[in-house]
């Protein structure tokens, strides 16, 4: 009996799989690297001649000091595959997000001629719509934000709004993903239950679950809501919010923001180390907020000035405030819209600053004087005799103020916070 041939889809689920095992272009793997490397050589997009990725780099870096055009320099080599930056060093990281050519070939042969690149193109689409929502999003965060992988995408974390989650900016660029630190605060079982794609294929075909209007496994667009991406921190130094339920905090978190409560408000209690249980969320999400508490001052402010009680010197005392905004959100909103809103919410113009005179004070006119009036008799010089009470003294300097109540003997005397006053 001739033996049983196996079936062509297994044969290609099989050469799938492998592929996603021999390695990504990089250097924590040089044999995943070399791999990439001679899968490109096969299909002709790299000549043949070229041992390892940096002889073929040495050579057209060769060309491009003696003045050749990348372009040309490219012709010249034999090289079709846009992998070279501009000074002609390989650019790993373009290689490590396309899509490789044994993979578009082999998902072709099995799904259909075109599927791959049509594939390929709703993955690029999701990626550019999370990076337009993060920019509405840094905009209540007060902060810049980035798509940041949960996995490294030199470990086959694909370019997909599924395999990755907002981030602070700053963090991730100084952090990045490497060897040392290769995942975000994100244990196996996370990622496990949040759905995250972590190889090129499970990446295309979450695109194509997204494109369809299907949400991640959380229920959410994204394996986490980007409010809660971002309390994850990058590392465990700043991450706000625990592993442990963290699938439960996340659908919480979402099922408030789709009623309609603040997910700003939200974010900033949890960053503040409140408990995350579903009544104190709401609690805290019942403030509607448009920028968060914890919001850096943004380099262009309008000063408004602080009025203060005139001093008799010193400069005019100038703070800052971010100018208050109107943003219209409405339960029946997607989080998308919510976003947009917030972006684009309209200015309220900011209040003219108020000069404070630094001018000192006037000086108090001295009170006038009783007139002193000629005795019509000459008398002999009176004897000194004790100052007059206070009680007297009030009731004087009163009488010879114009317009004003006279005080005569007899009358309350007056409270202490009259002569305070006085």
């Amino acid at each position: 009996m001739a033996p049983r041939k196996m079936p062509a889809s297994r044969v290609q689920s099989r050469k799938l799989s492998e592929l996603q095992k021999a390695g990504v272009y990089t250097t924590e793997d040089p044999q995943g690297k070399q791999n990439v490397f001679r899968e490109y050589q096969r299909f002709g997009l790299i000549p043949p001649e070229y041992d390892t990725p940096k002889q073929l780099q040495d050579a057209m870096q060769d060309l491009i000091k003696k003045g050749m055009p990348k372009n040309k320099a490219m012709e010249r080599l034999g090289v079709t595959a846009p992998i070279f930056n501009a000074n002609g060093s390989i650019n790993g990281r373009s290689i490590r997000d396309a899509m490789s050519p044994g993979m578009q070939e082999l998902i072709n042969a099995r799904a259909g001629e075109g599927t791959a690149e049509r594939l390929a193109a709703l993955e690029r689409r999701g990626w550019r719509a999370g990076q337009e929502e993060n920019k509405a999003i840094a905009a209540s965060l007060g902060m810049a934000i980035n798509a940041g992988h949960y996995d490294t995408s030199a470990r086959g974390a694909p370019a997909s709004n599924r395999a990755a989650g907002t981030e602070s900016a700053v963090i991730n660029q100084m952090q990045g993903r490497s060897a040392e630190n290769p995942d975000r605060p994100l244990t196996p079982q996370n990622k496990l239950d949040l759905g995250v794609a972590n190889t090129k294929i499970a990446g295309l075909y979450e695109a194509a679950l997204e494109a369809e209007g299907m949400p991640a496994r959380s229920g959410t667009a994204y394996p986490l809501n980007p409010y809660v991406s971002a309390l994850l921190g990058s590392n465990p130094d700043t991450q706000y919010v625990s592993n442990e339920a963290l699938e439960s905090l996340n659908r919480t978190f979402q099922d408030l923001a789709e009623q309609g409560y603040s997910e700003v408000g939200m974010y900033d209690y949890l960053k503040s180390g409140g408990i995350p249980s579903a009544k104190a969320l709401a609690a805290a999400g019942s403030e509607k907020r448009g920028v968060s508490t914890f919001a850096t001052k943004p380099t262009t402010e309008a000063p408004v000035t602080q009025v203060r009680p005139p001093t008799p010197k010193g400069p005019t005392v100038t703070t800052y405030q971010t100018p208050q905004t109107k943003v219209v959100l409405t339960p029946s909103q997607s989080l998308g819209q919510k976003a947009a809103a917030i972006v684009n919410r309209e200015p309220v113009k900011p209040p003219k600053p108020v000069v404070v005179s630094t001018k000192p004070a006037a000086k108090p006119k001295p009170a006038v004087k009783p007139v002193r009036t000629t005795p019509a008799v000459s008398a002999t010089k009176p004897t000194r005799t004790k100052p007059a009470s206070a009680s007297m003294q009030i009731r004087a300097l009163q009488n010879t103020t114009p317009d004003a109540l006279r005080i005569q003997p007899g009358m309350s005397f007056p409270s202490s916070s009259l002569i305070q006053g006085i």
